[in-house]
């Protein structure tokens, strides 16, 4: 509880604004102008009051869960999170040269292929530069099929490491690659 600091005659209470037997008290490190009033009704406010009663569990579903609820449903999460990245074909990976994202899948014969995220018009790669991947498998597309819309693309082509490549559309993703790094 803290005591009444000094008196001074005119002070007025921040409390209540009245004039009479107001003194200056300390609360939490600020120095205060309180009546004598006041200060015997905080007095009495500071003994501890009675817990609140206990709030009735309600298992909505449209409600937020609460802690303990939370607890297994982000350790749910995190476990189906873990098993849509294990299903994936590809993993993340960053360039070691440019630091851009790129996925790598494997090819039919098994070795890494390193593409770009971004996919591209067909018609602006070369048939030897497309890339298309097939149930989990990059397969580089040797003969050109007119219902191919879109094409994937090796990252080299479009690192920023390299030189930017002349064709408008692959520069474009190049540039994109050099404000990473």
């Amino acid at each position: 509880m803290s005591e009444l600091l000094a008196e001074d005659p005119g002070l007025t209470c921040a409390f209540c604004r009245s004039g009479v037997d107001v003194g200056v008290e300390e609360r939490l490190g600020v120095s205060v102008a309180v009546c004598a009033a006041c200060a015997a009704r905080f007095a009495g406010a500071r003994t501890s009051a009675p817990p609140p009663p206990p709030r009735e569990r309600v298992d909505d579903p449209a409600l937020p869960p609460t802690i303990g609820q939370g607890v297994t449903a982000v350790a749910q999460h995190v476990a189906r999170m873990a098993e849509r990245l294990a299903a994936r074909p590809y993993r993340d990976d960053t360039c070691g040269r440019c630091d851009a994202d790129v996925e790598v899948y494997r090819d039919p014969a098994g070795a890494d292929v390193v593409l770009a995220p971004q996919k591209v018009l067909a018609d602006v790669l070369p048939l030897g530069d497309r890339w298309r991947v097939d149930e989990g498998r990059a397969v580089l597309l040797t003969e050109d099929d007119p219902d191919q819309v879109g094409a994937r693309l090796l990252h080299e082509l479009v690192c920023a490491a390299g030189p930017a490549p002349l064709n408008a559309r692959l520069r474009q993703v190049w540039k994109d690659n050099t404000t990473i790094a």
